[in-house]
């Protein structure tokens, strides 16, 4: 699997390391709460859903095996409380 590309608007430079401590990896995440980087971006939960579907697809063209594309999805998953805006 790909790492994602520089650049990407959305993605804050706290984006990879947050991931990172979220799969058990190495790295601590010393940042800022997802609730707290994400509250100003007022994502909705259509663009939230929206996101999951690109997720996946992008998941499926790599063939990541079903089981860790799951695990993935529910970590995400996991964030969408702090992520998405009430009501959107």
């Amino acid at each position: 699997m790909t790492t994602p590309r520089a650049g990407n608007p959305k993605e804050s430079p706290e984006a990879r390391p947050r991931m990172a401590f979220m799969v058990a990896g190495t790295r601590q995440y010393q940042g800022r709460t997802m609730k707290e980087s994400h509250a100003h971006l007022n994502i909705t939960p259509r663009e939230w859903d929206r996101m999951v579907t690109i997720f996946k697809e992008i998941l499926a063209k790599h063939k990541l095996p079903a089981t860790e594309t799951q695990e993935l999805l529910d970590i995400v998953e996991s964030t969408k409380a702090d992520n998405v805006v009430s009501g959107g």
